[in-house]
């Protein structure tokens, strides 16, 4: 069965949800590669860098997205809708 989708009342309130469901996949993103870094370091110099330029891009975007998320939420919120 599939996870029905959330409904909301103000679109404010939908941009709020969406950023704050980026901000948890950026703690998950930066924990995830904390952890694999850390058993990196131990093989190799070259696989402990390509993991790192992964994790810093993933969570590069998942910033922006957040962000983008945070602002649309203001300007909603202003607007009233």
């Amino acid at each position: 069965m599939a996870k029905e989708k959330p409904t909301f009342s103000t679109r404010s309130a939908e941009e709020l949800y969406w950023a704050v469901r980026q901000f948890f996949k950026l703690l998950a993103i930066v924990i995830a590669c904390g952890i694999t870094l850390f058993i990196a370091q131990f093989f190799s110099n070259v696989l402990f860098l390509l993991i790192a330029v992964i994790g810093f891009l993933l969570s590069l975007a998942t910033v922006v997205y957040m962000f983008g998320h945070f602002i649309r939420f203001f300007v909603f919120k202003s607007r009233g809708e």
